[in-house]
């Protein structure tokens, strides 16, 4: 999650400087979030616990990606 935030702010931080018009910030952390829900999909099958548990709550996920 870390990495994907500084990835973004980095980008928009070079888009800045070589002129490209800047984003709200609501459209970088939409980027970020998307990220974050694409990677967890790809982890199909997950053990459910109770910190995956409670991302997919803060994230708006299903909860259909554990193994049950």
């Amino acid at each position: 999650m870390l990495a994907y935030t500084v990835y973004y702010i980095w980008k928009e931080m070079n888009a800045r400087l070589y002129g490209e018009a800047p984003r709200n910030t609501s459209m970088i952390y939409k980027d970020i979030v998307m990220c974050i829900v694409c990677k967890v999909h790809l982890l199909r099958n997950m053990t459910i616990t109770d910190i995956n548990s409670s991302l997919c709550i803060v994230w708006g996920l299903s909860d259909d990606i554990f193994i049950t």
